[in-house]
């Protein structure tokens, strides 16, 4: 329980990924180690856990792992913090609003996003259409392959793992 003139933050992470076999939640801060899942995916060193927890466990806290394999994994932590001076906050002035886009007189650029994520596709969309892009959109490989030899985009933004 926190002390006076402290408070407890809780952090947590919630990972959609394919989860962590039970078997290797014992190695899963281990240096150098990536779990067989993840090997497919990650060309990482197997130090981002580890580096992870170590700070962590420098703030006072322990992170701790729940996994549903072909679910996800959960990570999640407690520290200790104390609590900062009160000091009013200033009001300043917006930025400006302006969007930056292509400059006048330009081709138009025909861009197609392959994102199999509704959410993330809807704001690359969005994103692209307001800077002046023509951009179509594919929720799966076969959706860009047939887009692609349609429409020929300039550029194909696509997810790797779709």
């Amino acid at each position: 329980s926190p002390r006076v003139g402290q408070m407890t933050l809780h952090f947590e992470v919630e990972d959609t990924g394919c989860g962590i076999p039970l078997q290797e939640l014992d190695n899963l801060f281990e240096p150098f180690t990536q779990i067989e899942t993840n090997l497919n995916f990650s060309p990482g060193t197997g130090l981002g856990l580890p580096i992870s927890q170590k700070f962590v466990q420098l703030m006072g806290g322990e992170i701790a792992v729940t996994s549903i394999p072909g679910e996800g994994a959960n990570f999640a932590f407690d520290i200790q913090v104390s609590l900062g001076e009160q000091i009013p906050v200033k009001t300043i002035q917006p930025l400006s609003k302006k969007v930056i886009g292509l400059a006048p007189n330009q081709p138009k650029y025909r861009i197609l996003v392959a994102e199999d994520q509704p959410t993330n596709r809807l704001l690359l969309v969005k994103l692209l259409s307001s800077l002046g892009f023509e951009v179509q959109e594919a929720q799966n490989g076969q959706e860009a392959i047939a887009i692609w030899e349609s429409w020929e985009p300039h550029l194909i933004w696509m997810d790797m793992r779709m």
